[in-house]
């Protein structure tokens, strides 16, 4: 987080495309890209 910010502002984010179900048949992991939203909504909760 920049400065006194209060909020995160996620510029860029991916996850490995062997998680992707549209592009894979046997998904290594499932959850991963709502994970990681998942830690920038926490991290703009503690900046507050």
């Amino acid at each position: 987080m920049a400065g006194n910010a209060k909020a995160v502002y996620v510029t860029w984010m991916c996850s490995s495309p062997e998680n992707n179900p549209r592009i894979a048949e046997d998904i290594k992991y499932k959850g991963v890209g709502g994970h990681l939203f998942a830690i920038a909504a926490n991290k703009s909760i503690e900046g507050l």
